[in-house]
């Protein structure tokens, strides 16, 4: 049942490893590695759980899951009140 999981600054993770986790938690949506510069292709190739979102490895956007404001909408409006 685990959805997100944080395992950013674990320098001693394998490639296998996270695959073994990646492929076995099968409800997971999101795994963020930030600081994990030991992380590989072989296992952003290799994984079998296409549901997974993986953050903040090189390359990968940080903030992808957040929602951005649009620039197009113009200054935030605070209210008057005081």
């Amino acid at each position: 049942m685990l959805h997100t999981l944080d395992l950013s600054w674990c320098r001693n993770l394998t490639d296998e490893a996270l695959g073994l986790i990646v492929d076995s938690c099968l409800s997971l949506r999101m795994l963020k590695l930030l600081g994990c510069t030991q992380i590989t292709d072989t296992f952003l190739d290799g994984h079998s759980n296409p549901e997974v979102r993986i953050i903040g490895l090189k390359f990968s956007p940080i903030l992808e899951h957040l929602k951005a404001l649009n620039p197009h909408e113009g200054p935030l409006r605070y209210s008057s009140v005081c």
